[in-house]
Order: C-alpha cells, then sequence, then structure tokens
C-alpha cells in the first residue's frame, strides 16, 4: 500500500515537472521493501457453511448467494457486483468479467453450485441488467456482522478472504500456481506466491520420486 502511494506520487511529481510547475531534478523516492507476507486467512468448510446459514437467517438472502459466488470464481467482490446477466454463459458454463482491476478482461468457468445460483439470479432480468442488487458497502457490513458471531475479533476474517478462499482451496487440491495466477486474475505472479506454502501436492510428489529405487538398489539393499 504505501508503494502504491510512493508510486501516484512520483507521477503526480513527473507531471508537475513535464508542464514546468515543478524546477529541477524529481526527488529520489525511496521504495518500501516488500517482505513476505504473513499468514492468508482463508475460510474452512465449515466456516463457510455457518456463514452461508448465518446470512440465510438473518434474511441476508443476497449475500447467501455472493458469497459462494465469490469463492467459487475467486473475483473480487466489485468485479462480480458489476457483472451483467450478458456477461454469463450458461451454455460454456462460463462468467465473463469485462471491468477488472488490472483493467483487463477475464472469464472463469463456474462450478456447479455458482451456475446454479446465476440461473437463478438471471430470471426475469435484460440481458444489460446487473445480476446483484447488494451494494460493496452493505456486502462488507453482511461480513462483519457474520464475524462478530463466527470469528470475533479475527480482524482478518473479511470478504477479501473470499478471495483468499478460493486460491488457497485450488493450491490445496494441486493446482499449479501459473493456474491459479491466471485464475485469479494477477499481474505477477509474485502476488500469487503467496499460496506457494500451501501447494503441498508438489512437495508429495517430490518425496516419492526420492523413495523410488531401481530394482539392482533394492537387492543390494536387502
Amino acid at each position: 500500500t504505501i508503494n502504491n502511494l510512493l508510486a501516484g506520487l512520483g507521477k503526480v511529481l513527473k507531471y508537475a515537472q513535464q508542464r514546468r510547475r515543478l524546477h529541477g531534478d524529481l526527488p529520489k523516492i525511496e521504495w518500501v521493501t516488500e517482505g513476505q507476507r504473513g499468514r492468508i486467512r482463508w475460510l474452512t468448510y465449515e466456516e463457510e457453511d455457518r456463514l452461508i446459514d448465518l446470512l440465510r437467517e438473518t434474511g441476508q438472502d443476497e449475500a447467501a448467494e455472493l458469497f459462494p459466488c465469490l469463492i467459487d470464481t475467486g473475483f473480487r467482490v466489485r468485479e462480480m457486483l458489476r457483472a451483467q446477466v450478458r456477461d454469463v454463459d450458461l451454455d460454456l458454463g462460463k462468467l465473463h468479467v469485462w471491468e477488472t482491476k488490472g483493467r483487463k478482461p477475464r472469464h472463469v468457468m463456474l462450478t456447479s453450485r455458482a451456475r446454479g445460483i446465476l440461473a437463478r439470479r438471471m430470471q426475469g432480468k435484460a440481458p444489460t441488467d446487473k445480476l446483484w442488487t447488494l451494494s460493496y458497502w452493505a456486502a462488507r457490513r453482511a461480513m462483519t456482522a457474520a464475524r462478530d458471531v463466527i470469528a470475533p475479533g479475527d480482524s482478518e476474517f473479511v470478504i477479501h478472504a473470499l478471495r483468499h478462499t478460493c486460491a488457497s482451496r485450488l493450491a490445496q487440491r494441486g493446482r499449479s500456481l501459473q493456474e491459479i495466477q491466471q485464475w485469479l486474475g494477477h499481474s505477477s505472479i509474485k502476488m500469487t506466491e503467496r499460496y506457494a506454502h500451501l501447494c503441498h501436492s508438489n512437495f508429495d510428489a517430490c518425496a516419492e520420486a526420492l523413495e523410488w529405487r531401481p530394482p539392482s538398489a533394492v537387492k543390494l539393499a536387502a
């Protein structure tokens, strides 16, 4: 976040210099070293079930449909909320999002759960209608209220954890970092490397490879 702000400041100074509002050399900006991020919060399947049940019990049915779609697609909240009926291809099982944080359109394949939810939300709507009426801030409030019941005091139990949940489950199920990067729409693999420690299957395969011995070596060991 600090480096993003410094980058913005640098652009402002350069803009001023180009228009002769700033004389002399540009000041040197010292970037902050970005170390390894700490623990990434994702939802367990039990927490997810409790979250959806709680939302339905409190009459927040739209959030109860939005949150599973966020988990199953990995889209950012604002990206998902901008989606329109025409962005869903039920025949191919895809959801296209044209306005993303990285300014590059992308799509993901839909799980059966997400496809069913979106199919219901498409009923009776025009192609240019939005799939969701919920605002970003309303979705955040719903997640915050649920946190007070499910994980009180856990500052990392936030709505962005739904996106982390998607990435973490992909990593835990053996998908490569490159696949996860493309699925989430990360502009840099460095963003995706936060989930590398969850890719246990790669280490399992390495251990299995080291366990192998040629028949001659097995006989000698015996």
